[in-house]
């Protein structure tokens, strides 16, 4: 900011603090919150609170808890429905804020409603609120909200949202002494595991010292909500029962209640009624008693009655009220829900009574079981009835349903216990009103689907966005509800778990098959406009689950390949959603279903497309977040989380059903190389290059533990199947073995070099350790003897494993061997067929199996019963650790790639030989060097496997493979006129090639180097090749003859060489070189045509934009351009062709099927 001459130091720094301040507050303005979840929301206008003079003692007790500065910091007021806890709430909400401005924050619960029906915008929300109140906290939420922190899990929000804003306010003098945050129906939220979640990241807080935390909680006794709080130490929170806290004043406190109450009736009576006004006495103490009978202990009759006696003639309804002797007979939500139904038809006859019902069921029973509220119109255009009949069927219920004047506020219920009422199936209970769940679940299902079904209601670039590269980001959340109307996007929604229950076994070409065949792309692209693209891969599966096994075929083959299409494609559909059409299809293997179904949808601008492979590989899902490679994964015992170490030096939680990342652990110093999981899941324990192991507790994220001792690195750690010790390996040359609980060293055992590894046997009484000594132990947990050493690797041991009986322990070693031990017999069995050193092996649950990563990139299966082996690969670097999920379905693999990748370990012998990226024909190694030809219509590309390709740049086929450099390619390129190409190698060659498309090449070989060539380039006429090398010159050469011209010195790694356009001087990455002066023969010299495409990490650009976005395994090193022609080589050995032509300003609409693949291993060319 720019001083402003004269304005003074001061006043300077208060311009600054005020610029800041603005720039947080619109950061702040962006934060997503449940704007109706606080005390005091539009939604919550309408509820009473306490009436003064009732619930004293119950208040007292709670204000008293506020102000004790030693007391519990949690409150929980535990009652069943209906008595009366959200009034409670709301009175010392309205206090606390009011009265005391100590109130930090409120979030009311309501089952039902988007954002407060789950935790999805709990923290935000809290956040939101807090910054009103507490000075200073709007610094560290905005610099959290740079961070993109509300998508990430419950724990990063906590932690970044609540917990450090709030620890971080020392030294501030004027902040108040106690905040109170207010937590209402926290049974309402719709996840049992956030719910206890939520409570003990609460409970965190009060570890809290810059400020006294305090939390109020209401629930019903549900199980969530008290497993929650028995996770809890006691001594921090204070638990009262209402039924119990309020027995002897429940009956008083409903009757100034409905005292109150009928004082306002008569009130607003008089002053409506100008003739026969309501009596001065009435209703009369007897029938105020015999209401106060009827509702002792529910607080929500006495409300519900006194609405409904307001709606018409209170004395009239009153007295039909009290008449009606079967009440006293009814339950609890009975005798409060029948007198306002039975209303509605009175008097009518069986027919017009059937009609009603009818009637009924279709408007109020789809509105009690609506995920979330709607409005009459979207109610209106979802059931498919007039907005005004909607509005005759509700005008009689407004005692139990609050229904807005404004036709496009939703309708919602006063009290969940209405619901509750209506679709109770216990045996015994005859009701008449009773809303059919399944039935109406189902109807609800296919209403949406109709919706959807609708022209315009989906189809391609929803919102318009035009540029494929547009970011969900870019659309604000009212931007899209004014696109995505509250009725299209509650059925993109919820269409499926209406469905599911719903119940309905679905078939081929059912009404969901039809839907999903022509609307899937368009409904993934509105999910993702929505945020709710990661609820699809579970849908997916919830729908497989109802699919008819006989006449379902097809669609349970389209569910099972939209959910290899979803996995694959989650994280840039979310990012950016037009690239559903785009990136996802692009590269979806050819014989997927969903590609086949919507290949019409294929950018046309795109007029070459890579090869893809034919089918979806082994692998069915990539994790990626680690910045640094993963050094070790885990599998949690239920199989609903991988726990990931990595060089990034944190630990990671992963959602095995989605991908998505539930945990950061943070807190190493260094590289985190080892990880376990604990049979409960409960704990997770790592191993650093700090010397620490620490443990973690997997619900909240905190360390519970740092254990320290050794003198190196930490490379191994293992928990012993009761959780009671946790082993160690170290470089240090040890094995020390740790009591869990008390973090207190029980054994130390030595090798007599470094420890790589170790594992628990399945009984926990001996642990097995390998180190670089080359030697496998066993050892007594107990006494810490050795019982048994066992030799014949002829390199350093990497890993170690128990089979799951205990007879057999496996280990890996750097002699590029498996090798087995029988621990009774002592006798060994060598498994070959790993070309690198041997990083990790596992065996399956089964233990007939073995899996085991290498530095060859592969990850391989043993049958130990068969000798069977399977070979999976994709990884781009060494495989650092496998192990299979408790089925043994599965196996997860990490890699210095960064990647975690998880494959399908039970294809059977079909498909034992299927690649994860299907090696499509081209190099056997990775891609090292990329070059076209100055007309592009010709690639080479050099690799690892020592040859160099010549490809149709067209058609994507191979023309020829020159063969000749004994070891990689490290550089190739095309003389100017497109004649002659130049290739440098490992063996420290030259090669020049001409005629390079025919089988007769002829081909000249440079020699004189002493180390590898790192770089070639022609002159401008093709009459000079220079090349850089390791030993330090930098050559040039007569490219007719092959002699040495000129050899210049240099004291660096030369690897980029060009000539200036006269041949006069030769550039390099270290200095430039004057050339000599050369005789030119008269050579044809193409102009290169301007570049309009590039390829920019993970994205191809065209004319700068971003275009297509590339999955990790088509990005490669090495690339090359002409024109509009991008050429791509990757570590696969794969070359992959991009042709963009067109125009890619705006996605093309087109739906003609217009496009053409070539069969083969080739491109395909669409132009």
């Amino acid at each position: 900011m720019p001083a402003i001459y004269g304005e003074g130091k001061a006043r300077a720094n208060r311009r600054l603090l005020a610029a800041i301040s603005s720039e947080n507050k619109a950061d702040l303005g962006a934060l997503p919150f449940a704007a109706e979840a606080s005390y005091d929301s539009f939604a919550e206008r309408s509820f009473a609170q306490c009436l003064e003079g009732t619930r004293i003692h119950l208040l007292n007790e709670i204000y008293q808890w506020a102000d004790n500065a030693n007391g519990r910091r949690i409150f929980w007021l535990c009652g069943k429905a209906g008595t009366g806890k959200s009034t409670i709430s709301r009175t010392i909400a309205r206090r606390f804020d009011k009265e005391q401005g100590c109130l930090g924050a409120t979030f009311f619960f309501k089952r039902g409603e988007a954002d407060r029906g789950s935790a999805r915008r709990f923290f935000p929300t809290l956040a939101k609120q807090l910054v009103q109140r507490v000075p200073r906290m709007d610094y560290a939420i905005a610099d959290a909200l740079k961070n993109d922190i509300c998508t990430k899990n419950l724990n990063e929000q906590f932690e970044h949202l609540l917990l450090r804003p709030l620890a971080g306010l020392h030294g501030i003098d004027h902040l108040r002494k106690t905040l109170i945050l207010i937590i209402d129906a926290m049974d309402e939220c719709e996840h049992s595991s956030d719910i206890s979640l939520i409570l003990t990241l609460l409970a965190r807080a009060a570890a809290i010292t810059s400020i006294r935390l305090c939390v109020f909680v209401t629930s019903r006794p549900e199980l969530p909500v008290q497993l929650g709080f028995w996770k809890i130490d006691r001594d921090l929170h204070q638990d009262v029962v209402l039924e119990e806290a309020q027995e002897t004043t429940i009956a008083h406190d409903i009757r100034a209640y409905l005292q109150h109450r009928f004082d306002e009736i008569k009130e607003e009576d008089w002053l409506s009624t100008t003739c026969d006004p309501l009596p001065a006495d009435w209703p009369g103490t007897s029938s105020i008693q015999a209401l106060v009978d009827l509702a002792v202990p529910l607080f929500v009759f006495a409300v519900t009655m006194c609405r409904f006696i307001a709606e018409a003639d209170p004395q009239a309804r009153l007295a039909a009220l009290l008449r009606q002797e079967s009440l006293s007979s009814f339950s609890g939500l009975e005798k409060t829900y029948l007198p306002i139904l039975e209303q509605m038809i009175r008097g009518k006859d069986s027919e017009e009574e059937a009609q009603a019902l009818a009637g009924f069921r279709d408007i109020v029973g789809s509105i009690v079981l609506l995920a979330e509220p709607l409005s009459i119109h979207s109610l209106s255009r979802l059931l498919q009835i007039p907005p005004r009949n909607i509005g005759q069927r509700l005008k009689q219920l407004n005692s139990v349903l609050s229904i807005p004047s404004n036709p496009f506020t939703p309708i919602r219920l006063f009290h969940l216990s209405f619901s509750d009422f209506l679709v109770d199936i216990r045996e015994g209970k005859t009701n008449k009103f009773r809303v059919d769940k399944v039935h109406n679940h189902r109807k609800l299902a296919a209403k949406c689907l109709r919706m959807l079904s609708e022209q315009g209601a989906l189809h391609q670039d929803l919102c318009n966005a035009r540029s494929p590269r547009t970011r969900r980001t870019e659309f604000g959340k009212q931007e899209v509800a004014h696109i995505i109307t509250a009725d299209v996007a509650y059925a993109c929604c919820y269409w499926v778990w209406h469905s599911v229950e719903g119940r309905e076994m679905l078939c081929n070409d059912s009404q969901v098959h039809v839907f999903l065949k022509v609307h899937f792309l368009h409904w993934l692209e509105a999910l993702s406009w929505l945020g709710r693209l990661s609820w699809v891969i579970a849908y997916m599966r919830e729908l497989q689950t109802h699919v008819d096994v006989d006449q379902g075929d097809r669609l349970f083959a389209f569910l099972d390949d939209a959910i290899r299409f979803v996995l694959r494609n989650r994280h840039i559909i979310d990012l950016a959603p037009l690239q559903t059409y785009c990136s996802a299809l692009v590269f979806a293997p050819k014989q997927s279903v969903v590609r086949r179904q919507f290949q019409q949808y294929i950018p046309r601008w795109l007029s070459l497309l890579p090869r893809v492979p034919s089918v979806w590989s082994l692998e069915t899902q990539r994790l990626e977040g680690h910045s640094e490679g993963v050094t070790a994964i885990a599998f949690s015992s239920n199989l609903n989380t991988i726990v990931s170490a990595s060089n990034d030096k944190t630990v990671r939680l992963w959602d095995t059903l989605t991908g998505e990342e539930t945990q950061k652990l943070e807190g190493h110093k260094s590289y985190v190389n080892t990880v376990a999981v604990s049979a409960n899941g409960q704990i997770v324990a790592s191993g650093s290059h700090d010397k620490t192991v620490r443990l973690w507790d997997t619900l909240t994220g905190k360390e519970t533990q740092r254990l320290a001792g050794h003198d190196s690195w930490v490379t191994a750690v293992a928990l012993s199947p009761d959780n009671q010790i946790i082993a160690s390996g170290s470089y240090d040359g040890t094995v020390r073995l740790w009591n869990t609980r008390t973090g207190e060293q029980t054994q130390r055992l030595g090798h007599d070099d470094c420890v790589t590894a170790v594992a628990f046997c399945p009984e926990g009484k001996v642990v097995a350790s390998g180190s670089f000594d080359k030697t496998v132990r066993l050892w007594n947990t107990l006494t810490g003897l050795e019982r048994q050493k066992f030799e014949g690797h002829n390199g350093d041991i990497n890993a170690v494993a128990f089979s799951p009986c205990g007879q057999l322990v496996a280990s890996g070693s750097d002699d590029e061997t498996i090798r087995l031990w029988n621990t009774l017999t002592g006798k060994m069995q060598n498994l070959e067929g790993h070309e690198s050193k041997v990083k990790t092996v596992v065996f399956s649950p089964d233990g007939t199996m073995i899996a085991s990563g290498s530095n060859d990139k592969t990850v391989r299966l043993w049958n130990i019963v068969t000798g069977e082996t399977q070979t999976l690969e994709g990884h781009d670097s060494t495989v650092t650790a496998v192990t299979f999920s408790s089925g043994g379905h599965m196996v997860v693999s990490g890699s210095h790639d960064k990647t975690i990748r998880l494959w399908n370990a039970r294809k059977g012998k079909e498909t034992q030989e299927l690649k994860v990226t299907q090696r499509l024909g081209g190099h056997d190694d990775s891609v090292t060097a990329i070059a076209l030809s100055p007309d592009g219509l010709i690639a080479v590309s050099g690799s690892v496997d020592k040859t160099v390709r010549v490809w149709n740049t067209r058609t994507g086929k191979e023309l020829q493979k020159l063969e000749g450099h004994s070891n990689s390619i490290t550089s190739v390129t095309f003389s100017r006129d497109g004649q002659t190409v130049a290739s440098g190698s490992g063996d420290g060659t030259v090669r020049l090639w001409s005629d390079f498309t025919s089988t007769s090449q002829n081909i000249q070989k440079l020699e004189g180097h002493d180390d590898i060539v790192t770089a070639v380039a022609f002159s401008p006429d093709g009459q000079m090749v220079a090349s850089g090398s390791f030993d330090h010159t930098v050559r040039v050469w007569n490219a007719r003859t092959g002699q040495e011209i000129r050899q210049f010195q240099h004291d660096g790694r030369v690897d980029q060489l060009a000539f200036d356009e006269h041949a006069a001087c030769l550039r390099t990455n270290m200095c430039t070189f004057d050339t000599p002066p050369y005789i030119a023969y008269p050579r044809t010299i193409r102009t290169l045509p301007t570049s309009c495409v590039a390829f920019q990490d993970p994205w191809i650009q065209c004319k700068a934009e971003e275009v297509l976005w590339l999955p990790h395994e088509y990005r490669g090193v090495n690339s090359a351009v002409y024109g509009n022609l991008l050429v791509i080589g990757q570590a696969s050995g794969t070359v992959s062709f991009f042709r963009i032509d067109g125009n890619v300003s705006r996605v093309s609409m087109s739906e003609s099927a217009a496009k053409t693949e070539l069969n083969g291993d080739c491109s395909q060319d669409r132009g």
